[in-house]
Parts: C-alpha cells; sequence; structure tokens
C-alpha cells in the first residue's frame, strides 16, 4: 500500500494561535483528496494520511503530481506553521491507524524540515520520474527530472471524461444519499473501450483502496458464457473475503456457508472433484452469502456495497436467473448499491420483469460534442483550434469516443496537419492531407510507432484477447528475458495509451487492429507466436472448465485447430461433470462446426470420434437413449475397425453404457469384458477399476447378485482417481445389491458412506437416492425412527433442489413410516394430501390395517388397479422416481420380469385383507411364480399366506403349519446374512411383520 504521510509540527499551538489556518488546511486536504479521488483519514496530533493504493497497480505520474500539490498546500503556508515533514512510504499494513504510527517514527529519523521524503522503495520506483537526495536511508525530492518525467509532457491526458463521471455521480447521488432505498442504475453506455477506465475511476472515486479489491464487477469474458452458464461471476470472487465469513455471518448462515462454499473453490480452482448436478442453485447459495459478507462488511466500514453488472443481454440465461434472485433477496440490505453497464442492447425482458421491485434510474453516456471536443483538444495541444467543420467530421468519423480521437489527433500531429509554434499548437488548413476515414488507421499509427518491448506485450494481449489471467501473460514475459517489474510497467503503459483495458484480465481495445499486428511481430520476433502457444498449451487451461475453455478459444481463434482438438475432450468431459446435457449437445454441434472447417482429413475422424463419444454419454446422462441409436451405430462401426487404440477400452465402456440402460445386458457385459482387457493390456489402472465396476452393475442387471459383489469389491480395491460420477454410481448399484442378498448392515455402511461423497461432490440426486437407499435399509431393519430422520434428510435436499418427483415418494415414505409407528392419524393426514398413486393407497391401507381400521384398509386395497411396468431399461445412469421399490429393487431385472416386485407386494397385501378369499392369490405368489430368492419380501408372502389359510387342514389346501414354518426358515435365512448382531437382532424384533412372525412361530411352538 502506498501512503502519504503528514506531521505538522506543534499542530495544538497552531490550532490555539491560528484556528482558521488550521482548518483552512484541513478544508484543502479534504477538497485535493476528493479531486483525486484518494481517501483522507485524519490522526491525532496534527497528523493526516492519505491512502494512494496498491503498489501493483498505482499510477506513478498521479501520484508524484498529487504528493507535490499537498506539498504545495504546505508550503504556502509555512511561514504561519512550525514546521512539516511529508513521507511518501509503502506499508504492507492496510490500517490506516497502524501504518500512521510507523510513519510516524520513520518521519523522527529524518534530517530536515519542510520537505517530501521517500524510502527506498519509493525511490526505486520514482527514480527515472524525479531528481532525489538521498539523506541516510531515505531521500527527498528536489523536482522533476526534465529530461525523463512524463509529468511535464501537457499531452498527458486521463481516459476517462471528468464530465461524465461528475455527471454519473450526480445521477448516483439519490441511491448513495439514501434517498431512494431499493433502487438500481442502469448505464447505457456505448463506447466499451472506455467504460473499464470509468468504472475503475468511479471506484477509486467511492472507495477506498483497502477495499476497492472486494467490489463486486460482474462481466461476462467473451466467448467463455457459451460453455460455463456460470462465468460473469467467477471472475469477481476474491478467496480473501472467505476467510472473513465468520465475522459477517451468524451461526446458521455459517454452517451453509461451509457447505456451499466449495462450489466457488471449484469453478475458480478445483479439477474434476465435483460432479453438481444442481450447480445453478447451489451457486446461487454460495454467491447469496458471498455477496451478504461483501454487503456487510461495506456497512460495517460505512461503504456504499457497490455491485456492476456489465453486458446484461450476452449472459447466459441461468446467469440472469441468478443476477435476478441474488438482487431480490438481498435488496434490504441497506448498503446495496447496484449498477449495470450495458451497450445498446435492451437488457433481458426476463431481467427487468424480475427486479420490477427495485425504482429504476437511468444514465446515457452520450458521445462528445463539440464543446469537449474543443477543450480536450486544447488540454493536449495548447492553443489549437480546429475548424468547426473538420472538428464535425473528425467526431462522426471518432463516433464522438475518447480514446480514438486522442490517437486521432496524435496521428494527425504525427503527419503535420497540427503543429508547434513556440509551445502552441495550430491547425494547418493548406496541407494537403485528408482526414482518413478509418479510426482504426490513426490507432495503428500509435501501435507501429511502439518500441519492440511494447510490441510484444501488446500481442501477447491480442493473442490471448483477455481470456488468460494477467499473472500469465507476466510469467510468459519473464521466460523470455523481461523481468516483472518491466511486464508490470509495459502493461500499464499499454493502459495508459488507451491499448488495453482490464487489470486481472487485459483485454485489446482495439480487436481490428490483431491481423496487421501479427504481421508485424512475425518480421520482428517470428518465435513469438510459436513459443508463447507451446507455452499456454503447458501451463493454462488445467484446472477449471473456465481456464480449459479459454485456451481452447485463444487456439481457434487464432487457426490452431489441430491443438485445439488436443483440448477439446477434456472440455466436453469438464461440461459433463457439470451436467447440462442440453447445454454439452449445442456445444458439441458448434464445436463441429467450428473445428472441422480448419481440419485435414486425419484430424476430421479424431474429431468425429471424440465427439461422438461425448454425445453418446451426454445422451445416457440424459435419460434419452434413444437419441443416441445414430451415434452408436457410428461407435460400433468404429470400434470393428480399430487393432489398437488408446482410447478403445472407454470406447467399448461407452458402448456397454447404452446397450445395459436399453435392457441388452449380455450385449453390454461383452463390451465391458472388452474394455477390461483393453485397460488390463494398456497398463490404465483407473480405466481397469471403471470396468470392474460396469460388469458388477450390468451383473446385478441380470439378477446375478453375488457376482455383481464379487466386481464392486475388485472396483474398491483398484479404484484410482475415479471421477466423482462413477464413483457414485459404484456406491449406489453396490449398496442396492448388498440390500437384495439381505446384508443390511453393510448395505447401510456403503450407501451412508456414497451419500456422503454425493454431498461433498454436490451431486444431489445421486445423494438422495443413496439417502433414500439408506431409508429402505433403516426401514427393512425396524428402524422406523432413525428412517422419519433420514426421510427428513431426504426432504430438504428434494425442496432445496425442486426434486418434486423425488419429493412426492419421500413424502409417501415418510406416511409409511408413521404408520409403522404407530401413529394412524399422522400417517393418513399426510398420505392423503399426496398425489394418488398404487404406492401412495398402498401405504395408506397399511396405515389403516396397523391402526386397527382392516375394513377401510381392505376397501382401499379392493379399489387399486395395477399396472404392469415393462422391463426395457436399466435406470441406473439415471433416476426415474416411480415408486420406493423400483428405484432399488428395480435395479435388477430379475424382480422385473413378468411381474415386478412392487406389483406382488401390492397382490399380496390386498389377498391377506381378503382372508381366505386370497388363498389361491397368495398359492399362485408362493408356489405358481418363479420368484428370485433374493427377493427381500419372500418370508412375508408366506406369511400373508399361512394367516389365510385356516387352523385346520383341508385337503387340497396348503398345511397352515408348514407354510408359517417356511415364512420362519425364509426370514431366518435373511437374518442370517446380517453381519451386525444388533442390526439381526432388530430385524427380526423390530420389523414389525418379523415380529409378528415370530410371535406366531413361538405360539406354534415352532420356535
Amino acid at each position: 500500500m502506498l501512503y502519504l504521510f503528514i506531521k505538522i509540527n506543534h499542530y495544538t499551538q497552531l490550532e490555539t494561535l491560528y484556528g482558521l489556518l488550521i482548518t483552512d488546511i484541513s478544508y484543502k486536504f479534504k477538497q485535493i483528496g476528493e479531486h483525486y479521488a484518494i481517501p483522507l483519514f485524519s490522526v491525532p496530533g496534527g497528523n493526516f494520511l492519505f491512502s494512494l493504493g496498491e503498489r501493483e497497480v498505482i499510477d506513478l505520474d498521479r501520484a508524484i503530481a498529487f504528493s507535490l500539490k499537498v506539498n504545495d498546500i504546505l508550503q504556502e503556508k509555512k511561514e504561519k506553521l512550525f514546521g512539516f515533514n511529508l513521507m511518501l512510504c509503502v506499508r504492507q499494513e492496510e490500517d490506516p491507524a497502524v501504518a500512521a504510527k510507523q510513519l510516524e517514527r520513520s518521519l523522527l529519523m529524518v534530517e530536515g524540515r519542510e520537505k517530501l521524503w521517500l524510502d527506498k522503495g519509493v525511490a526505486s520506483m520514482l527514480e527515472k520520474k524525479a531528481d532525489l537526495k538521498q539523506c541516510n536511508e531515505f531521500f527527498y525530492i528536489q523536482g522533476l527530472s526534465v529530461e525523463k518525467a512524463d509529468l511535464k509532457d501537457n499531452r498527458k491526458i486521463s481516459l476517462v471524461r471528468e464530465i461524465v463521471l461528475d455527471k454519473l455521480l450526480e445521477r448516483l447521488s439519490p441511491l448513495l444519499n439514501g434517498e431512494i432505498e431499493q433502487g438500481i442504475l442502469f448505464v447505457n453506455d456505448r463506447s466499451k473501450n472506455e467504460r473499464g477506465f470509468l468504472i475503475d475511476r468511479l471506484v477509486r472515486h467511492l472507495i477506498p483502496p483497502a477495499f476497492s479489491k472486494q467490489v463486486l464487477r460482474f462481466s461476462c469474458r467473451k466467448g467463455l458464457s457459451r460453455f460455463s452458464p456460470f462465468q460473469p461471476f467467477i471472475d469477481s470472487v476474491e478467496t480473501g473475503l472467505f476467510e472473513q465469513a465468520a465475522v459477517f455471518l451468524s451461526p446458521t448462515e455459517l454452517k451453509v456457508w461451509q457447505e456451499v462454499s466449495g462450489v466457488l473453490r471449484y469453478l475458480i480452482y478445483d479439477h474434476g472433484r465435483l460432479c453438481a448436478d444442481k450447480l445453478e442453485e447451489d451457486l446461487y447459495l454460495a454467491l447469496n452469502l458471498y455477496v451478504l459478507v461483501y454487503l456487510r462488511m461495506m456497512e460495517q466500514n460505512l461503504l456504499p456495497g457497490l455491485i456492476i453488472f456489465e453486458d446484461l443481454p450476452l449472459w447466459p440465461a441461468a446467469a440472469v436467473r441468478i443476477c435476478i434472485r441474488l438482487l431480490r433477496d438481498l435488496a434490504y440490505q441497506p448498503a446495496l448499491l447496484p449498477l449495470v453497464f450495458t451497450a445498446k442492447e435492451k437488457n433481458p425482458e426476463e431481467f427487468l420483469t424480475g427486479i420490477d421491485f427495485l425504482k429504476h434510474l437511468n444514465f446515457t453516456i452520450r458521445p462528445m460534442n463539440l464543446h469537449e471536443i474543443k477543450e480536450i483538444s486544447s488540454l493536449l495541444y495548447p492553443g489549437l483550434i480546429i475548424p468547426r467543420g473538420e472538428a464535425e467530421q473528425i467526431s462522426e468519423i471518432t463516433k464522438g469516443r475518447l480514446i480514438p480521437f486522442v490517437h486521432y489527433l496524435n496521428f494527425l500531429q504525427k503527419k503535420g496537419k497540427i503543429q508547434e509554434r513556440e509551445n502552441l499548437y495550430t491547425w494547418a488548413p493548406d496541407m494537403t492531407l485528408s482526414l482518413p476515414a478509418n479510426p482504426y488507421t490513426a490507432t495503428w499509427s500509435l501501435v507501429e510507432g511502439l518500441p519492440l518491448r511494447l510490441l510484444r506485450v501488446l500481442f501477447i494481449i491480442y493473442f490471448t484477447a483477455g481470456l488468460v489471467h494477467r499473472g500469465i501473460i507476466i510469467e510468459f514475459l519473464q521466460n523470455n528475458g523481461m523481468s516483472r517489474e518491466d511486464s508490470e510497467e509495459s502493461l500499464q503503459e499499454l493502459s495508459g495509451l488507451g491499448l488495453v483495458g482490464g487489470y486481472n484480465f487485459v483485454y485489446p481495445l482495439f480487436q481490428p487492429l490483431k491481423k496487421r499486428l501479427k504481421t508485424l511481430i512475425d518480421q520482428q520476433e517470428p518465435q513469438l507466436c510459436a513459443g508463447l502457444m507451446e507455452y499456454l498449451l503447458q501451463t493454462a487451461g488445467k484446472n477449471t472448465l473456465v481456464e480449459i475453455a479459454a485456451l481452447y478459444l485463444i487456439l481457434i481463434r487464432n487457426h490452431h485447430a489441430h491443438e485445439a482438438l488436443e483440448v477439446l475432450p477434456g472440455l466436453l468431459k469438464e461440461q459433463l461433470f457439470q451436467f447440462n446435457p442440453e447445454g454439452i449437445m449445442v456445444s458439441i454441434d458448434r464445436e463441429d462446426h467450428f473445428l472441422r472447417q480448419e481440419l485435414d482429413q486425419r484430424d476430421q475422424e479424431e474429431l468425429s470420434r471424440v465427439i461422438s463419444l461425448i454425445r453418446l454419454q451426454g445422451a445416457i446422462i440424459a435419460g434419452k437413449p434413444e437419441e443416441a441409436l445414430e451415434t452408436v451405430r457410428i461407435l460400433q462401426e468404429r470400434a470393428a475397425r480399430l487393432e489398437r487404440d488408446e482410447s478403445k477400452g472407454n470406447l467399448f465402456l461407452v458402448l456397454a453404457r447404452f446397450f445395459l440402460i436399453n435392457g441388452r445386458d449380455h450385449s453390454a457385459l461383452g463390451l465391458a469384458k472388452k474394455a477390461l482387457l483393453e485397460f488390463q493390456e494398456q497398463g490404465e489402472e483407473g480405466g481397469e477399476s471403471l470396468a470392474y465396476m460396469e460388469i458388477g452393475r450390468i451383473m446385478l442387471a441380470s439378477g446375478k447378485v453375488e457376482e455383481s459383489l464379487e466386481y464392486f469389491g475388485f472396483f474398491e480395491k483398484a479404484a484410482k482417481s475415479v471421477p466423482p460420477f462413477n464413483e457414485l454410481k459404484s456406491f449406489s448399484a453396490h449398496s442396492t445389491a448388498l440390500f437384495i442378498t439381505g446384508n443390511y448392515s453393510l448395505a447401510l455402511n456403503t450407501a451412508q458412506e456414497g451419500r456422503l461423497r454425493a454431498g461433498a461432490a454436490e451431486c444431489h440426486e445421486w445423494e438422495l437416492l443413496l439417502g433414500f437407499i439408506e431409508v429402505r435399509i433403516l426401514f427393512e431393519i425396524g428402524k422406523y425412527g432413525e428412517a422419519v430422520k433420514s426421510l427428513e434428510q431426504c426432504l430438504c435436499i428434494a425442496g432445496l433442489y425442486s426434486f418434486a418427483e423425488a419429493g412426492d415418494l419421500v413424502y409417501r415414505w415418510l406416511g409409511r413410516c408413521y404408520g409403522f409407528l404407530g401413529q394412524m392419524e399422522r400417517a393418513v393426514e399426510l398420505l392423503g394430501k399426496l398425489e394418488p398413486s398404487v404406492e401412495r393407497d398402498l401405504f395408506t391401507a397399511e396405515a389403516f390395517f396397523l391402526g386397527g381400521e382392516r375394513l377401510k384398509a381392505q376397501d382401499i386395497m379392493e379399489r387399486i388397479t395395477l399396472t404392469e411396468k415393462e422391463a426395457d431399461f436399466y435406470p441406473l445412469e439415471y433416476i426415474q422416481w416411480l415408486n420406493g421399490f423400483e428405484v432399488v429393487e428395480g435395479r435388477c431385472f430379475s424382480f422385473l420380469q413378468g411381474r415386478s416386485l412392487f406389483n406382488r407386494l401390492v397382490t399380496s397385501f390386498r389377498a391377506f385383507l381378503r382372508g381366505a378369499e386370497g388363498i389361491e392369490e397368495l398359492y399362485q405368489i408362493t408356489r405358481g411364480e418363479k420368484i428370485s430368492s433374493f427377493d427381500p419380501y419372500l418370508s412375508l408372502y408366506h406369511f400373508f399366506y399361512s394367516l389365510t389359510l385356516p387352523e385346520e387342514s383341508h385337503r387340497g389346501i396348503d398345511d397352515r403349519l408348514t407354510v408359517l414354518n417356511k415364512a420362519l426358515m425364509l426370514v431366518q435365512q435373511r437374518a442370517a446374512r446380517i453381519e451386525n448382531p444388533q442390526d439381526r437382532w432388530q430385524y427380526l424384533h423390530r420389523n414389525y411383520w418379523n415380529r409378528e412372525l415370530l410371535k406366531a412361530a413361538e405360539l406354534k411352538k415352532l420356535i
């Protein structure tokens, strides 16, 4: 931080003797601070402190000019003062009070009075700008170096129109002063190449340097939003604010922040450990709390909570929705000060409608008029008067924009149209030079006259087009012989010339010059382009989706199609992790179009392979396998032609998944085993583990449950850095297989671990599924109370992330749990509020039966109409929330052949309620049908059957005691598979029907 500290000696006596003098000095300090937008801090004892900003971004010319003017204020009054000193220093300390104490101690060490002192750090920065005199370890300014100083150059001009800044501040006044509590200012600005400078100046005017970096500026890096709909928010997050969250959030808010802030860290830094299926909701929650922390921090420091939105018409719909929700939910925060900067495009109607609760203020930045042109011309070139006709012509050519106008006058002066005579400038009306109609002619004249050092930096900025971070540009320059200081200075010079804008992401302001600039740089440094591209491929685009997309766009825009093709698979896979199937299909078609026209035949074949694989995966995840049929045909043909290929194993696996969800488990198994062999031959451990998982899932689908458990075990042993989505598929399938076999203890542990992993990966539908599997296991064990708690957690997820169908299913099972807990009225009331379904009616009938209302239960069951469900897919790549049985047992085809397990359960319960009239149906279920030995309700069917049979044996009818004994044997066999003794006991004695079965068996002395 760069500080200017002023010490006025014997300040207390001066206040007594010359009160008006001190008041005048204080007023002038305040006035000059406001003029330069530099905050002033008064320190007790006659000390004053100005904070000039961060060292890395400070304008040195402006800092010197300001410091000298402060010195002039004191020099004018020095006859009445008892001495003073000024110290310009760099300090790490951001707290002004602490910095003032440090600087006051430093001034005690200087020899002399009434000077502007510098420490060594500032002296090294200003040695080219001023004549310095060293005195011990400090320096003082004797004067400006005439041959070096830019301050003496009358043509140095701000790239901001002061009149615009003043009018903008005036328009903001009602919001700043609280005259409008809930308002938003729309700034219509067509001059995009000047907007960044205006916003920078506005921020400097309103916000002290210590807080300026935290100001929220949401804008798009051009082109990136097509890959990530949330890109406008990513660049604006300063992770330094993360650590302050605990200070500004309540305990409840902080708990939520700890859960969702990982989304922001993932989008900014991390690679591939999230597979967020509800990224918009998670990002909104994280941003809501992040912005809340920012607003509370600014309010605490009596500062406006400035939030700037740029170019909303270019934003993706998801980002606009988040923007609306943020403004709506945070509008009550007193510090909120939202500004929307846009060009001539209209703001989205959705946005305007969504923020109708905010009072709209409007401000239009109009082109320079002739009066402004006259003022700026005379400031740049004292004495210059441009004839009105030609001034109008120049205004038309430059569209009244400041930076092109400055460049244009510079060009005319070089060509002799503007001439200097005795420090005054005149227009040469008789000169034959005609005014060029293209304003870029003037800007190019400035560019081609730059030294090679600046040309090199400018070319890199044009090549990267504002898509990579400033740090990457500086690192490349350092690797190529330019010091960090020179790199920073070059960026500042180019910014000062109005050729580049931005800070963290430096972008070119005149993109049409790119082609001519490349020709010029190739003539002077032919290796620069190749070196830059190689560096970017090695360094950039290795972490987040946005970084990979930025690298891809750079390569595409600079016609490096082959290299872009190498980046494309990683880019598309990252998009898959963010569960945006529709977006990725659009992206695939677009990239296919962009790349194909620049690739040779061999690369076009590779492009088809990459795109076909991702397209098929996207269709599978989206649950739309019918859309993938043509892609499958292409991939099958390719697989048949391949003898050796690094990606052959992946190709086989994707095809196996497609056949699996279409019910062709035999074909899927063959392909998965081929993939396993390919990975083993290639030594790819990650691919091998995925193949084990796929084979396990296929075995489960085929009803070979015990074999599937073996392969899930192989997967867990071999798993090496498996993407989260695949890991979650394994957890859900493995816990399902364990549930079906009856090993409830291990199934519960697996489901709970998977649920935690899914939550950490922000994959909420799979978190919900694994949570529901956990519920099913707890319910079967008889832990109905614990199942209710798990269901309540599931309801939180379903409600927060709008899983409506899943929410209905969870509520149905919550009602069922209430029934088995003996809360009949509560169960019936809850179930009665839900949409009609067979599952709801079954659970309602159960609740009436358990509450002693058997006739009501029977009446409901008689009205149920069963519908058969065809087993034409294996729902494990995506989830269909049909009923609580289909999403668990329904994953195994053996339960779906002929009649579903759910239908069998409904039929058996209805037959049980019919009593003797249901004997025939229960006979068919227990004796006539082929039922898997893993059916969790096999013992229940037999128990129901035994209860309908008469006490005395009859000819042609099964013996009641024999059937009861069979039911007892079946439940004991299933209990024996439970590893945990406590769970085993609870399964036998807390599960309602098992408990009733044991009571009946004891009564008949079977145990």
